[in-house]
């Protein structure tokens, strides 16, 4: 793959707000796959507005014209890893509205919804892919237990429409619902050490319109938790469990833990290495009944890179990433190496 990648921001702060505007766009040539579409445009719009009486509220807009890498729209192809995309072209526009108010002692809130479209171009039905368009909504209510920790209640929902190219406009074959009530504590596990975690259940449904319907229930959690040392290096770790929607009209339970770190060394350069292991496990569909039993996938990733900014505003970066992926479905599986 060659690519060439140019961009600009704007960052305009006023009044303890600000307003920030983004471009990009690259051209990337692939040797041994030639696709319809060959470059990435992506903008982006962040307003972040603070108020006298500590509420916050953010609005973002995210426009992507793209047809590489789909995990930067759509997580279950990300973390969750069922990689069935290659090179179809998509057009993904996504709003986000967050309203929130977190302050030492006080009683706070999060309240975050999330609109999505996306949208395929010249899909090929034989990828399994379908558009999709819907809302993701959060709310969260926040009690403090000491100046900078809250113990806090979190119900997150989701409803999608998913549409096949060859259905009529505005025909959903399949009709996503999930919800999740989760409990949880965030604050600094020490001093520079912040720290988040929530548990509880989720309920995951498709209702397929010719097919069979999917349904999960089960325990659903998330905790990512930051570790400074000294005062040029840091780790993160992250674990999540959780459904996630497949392409194969059911749901599959992802469950990883992430671990990343990384040290600043001169004035604004960094190096980081960090790995993923993740395992996911189907829910019922005869699609997906392998010799093994129904699919089940574990996954192990590895990455390392480095920022080299001659200046806070030039620099070059170097990345290399290995990842593997073994099936009980053989034709799952996969190693590939970027």
């Amino acid at each position: 793959i060659q690519e060439l990648t140019l961009g600009t921001r704007a960052h305009l702060p006023f009044s303890n707000s600000a307003l920030e505007l983004a471009y990009e766009a690259s051209s990337l040539n692939y040797v041994d796959n030639p696709f319809t579409r060959d470059t990435e445009e992506e903008f982006s719009l962040d307003l972040d507005l603070n108020f006298g009486s500590k509420d916050r509220l953010v609005l973002r807009e995210r426009l992507v014209q793209s047809f590489t890498d789909l995990s930067r729209v759509d997580d279950s192809v990300g973390t969750g890893d069922e990689r069935l995309f290659d090179g179809q072209p998509y057009n993904y526009n996504r709003w986000d509205v967050e309203l929130s108010r977190l302050i030492p002692r006080e009683r706070g809130y999060l309240i975050r919804v999330t609109r999505v479209d996306l949208n395929y171009q010249d899909l090929d039905p034989a990828f399994l892919l379908s558009d999709y368009r819907g809302f993701d909504a959060a709310y969260e209510f926040r009690q403090p237990l000491s100046v900078n920790r809250w113990l806090f209640a979190y119900y997150n929902q989701r409803r999608f429409n998913h549409y096949s190219p060859g259905d009529p406009v505005g025909v959903a074959f399949r009709r996503e619902s999930s919800d999740s009530l989760q409990i949880g504590l965030r604050g600094p596990l020490g001093k520079g050490q912040p720290f988040l975690a929530r548990l509880g259940y989720a309920s995951f449904d498709y209702d397929v319109r010719d097919g069979e319907d999917s349904h999960y229930v089960g325990i659903s959690g998330f905790a990512t938790w930051a570790l400074r040392i000294g005062g040029r290096s840091t780790l993160q770790l992250a674990l999540a469990s959780r459904p996630l929607p497949s392409s194969y009209n059911t749901y599959y339970a992802n469950n990883y833990l992430r671990a990343e770190f990384e040290r600043r060394w001169g004035k604004y350069s960094t190096v980081g290495i960090g790995t993923l292991l993740s395992f996911n496990r189907y829910g019922e569909t005869d699609e997906l009944d392998c010799a093994g039993g129904r699919r089940e996938d574990w996954r192990q990733e590895a990455d390392a890179h480095l920022a080299w900014l001659v200046h806070e505003r030039f620099g070059f970066v170097a990345s290399a990433g290995y990842s593997r992926r073994d099936s009980n479905c053989d034709r799952f599986s996969y190693d590939g190496l970027q």
